[in-house]
């Protein structure tokens, strides 16, 4: 027989005897053993700020004439702490079990729970929850489509971005600039007259080519708060750049060669006065030609087969471009050669 759930004036979980044990016969006696009702399985504590703790207390009753031995509560966050008044409850008779939900760190929506196990393991465990919407306390907040626009910049260009303090605790709180990891971010916090808070506004240069991680260190004075700490991410590209950033030859067409028979990049700069000097194939299977372009300043590369025949179905090459860039003097554009997939429509192997 099934785990039974009952309601009555308040959300009872209740498991009698004949049915809280797994497996057991129709014919078990109703008092064989302890039967476990819970006033509620979850808690609600709507909105909270972060730093604060919540605390609710469950109320476990043991309906059954055998004692009801609790053998383990777990919960599933080291955020969460649960205190039970004892493990053992005679018949008709409660315990408290008082839960504890730390915030620090967490907020957004949360969903904790802890899981209760019984000494006589035909009894099933049950989970108990709590859950609330934490708003941060204090934070560092960029726009999504700043964010964005500036993951990207080229050498020698300097982008700024700006990081909104915001929170519950905001509005009041002392805050200064505590440590910026990279060298190249200067962070400087200003009035925001839009908002009427504060704003770092973080200063980003890209002398060299590569991806860059820094981050932005807060010190405030909220309570559990001291430091808030935002990472910051960029890459910085060359000067240099190809359209399409890679070319795709296919194998397998219906004359056995690559195809299409011709692919154009078109290189261009973000300077004035690009000069491509060369175009030259890592590989001998392609055939290259350097063109000027159709608007002024960029140039085009044709990339054609040589021997078709000399070319694997699956390889990767790319062609070398020696440019007058004083940062990137040599560009890559990647060549990839794969097969074609085969068409839907044709017998399959072994059938006729």
């Amino acid at each position: 027989m099934r785990a039974m759930l009952s309601w009555s004036f308040a959300f009872v979980l209740s498991c009698v005897p004949a049915c809280a044990r797994k497996g057991s016969p129709a014919t078990l006696a109703a008092d064989a053993g302890p039967s476990v009702r819970v006033d509620s399985l979850s808690h609600q504590f709507g909105k909270a700020t972060e730093g604060d703790y919540l605390e609710h207390t469950f109320v476990i009753a043991n309906d059954g004439p055998a004692d009801l031995e609790i053998k383990q509560i777990q919960p599933n966050c080291p955020c969460v702490t649960a205190q039970l008044s004892q493990s053992r409850i005679p018949p008709a008779g409660k315990a408290d079990l008082k839960v504890r939900f730390d915030t620090l760190d967490r907020t957004g929506d949360q969903d904790r729970k802890v899981t209760l196990t019984f000494g006589d393991a035909s009894m099933k465990p049950i989970d108990l929850r709590v859950q609330a919407h934490v708003d941060p306390a204090i934070a560092l907040q960029e726009d999504e489509d700043d964010e964005e626009e500036a993951e990207d910049t080229f050498v020698g260009a300097d982008v700024t971005r700006e990081l909104k303090v915001v929170g519950a605790r905001a509005a009041t709180a002392h805050v200064s600039i505590a440590e910026v990891t990279n060298p190249n971010i200067t962070a400087t916090l200003v009035d925001d007259p839009a908002s009427g808070g504060k704003v770092v506004r973080a200063l980003i240069r890209a002398p060299a080519l590569g991806h860059f991680h820094a981050q932005i260190v807060l010190a405030t004075d909220v309570p559990r708060k001291p430091k808030v700490v935002q990472n910051i991410d960029w890459s910085v590209r060359g000067n240099v750049t190809t359209d399409p950033v890679a070319l795709h030859f296919e194998t397998g067409g219906p004359s056995g060669n690559l195809q299409p028979a011709e692919l154009v990049a078109v290189v261009k700069s973000r300077l004035e006065g690009l000069v491509v000097r060369s175009a030259k194939s890592q590989s001998p299977a392609f055939v290259v030609k350097l063109a000027r372009g159709k608007d002024a300043g960029t140039y085009e590369v044709h990339v054609r087969p040589g021997d078709s025949k000399a070319v694997p179905s699956s390889m990767a090459s790319s062609i070398e471009l020696l440019t007058n860039d004083k940062v990137d003097p040599v560009v890559r554009l990647p060549i990839l050669v794969s097969a074609r997939p085969a068409t839907s429509g044709g017998a399959a192997s072994g059938q006729p």
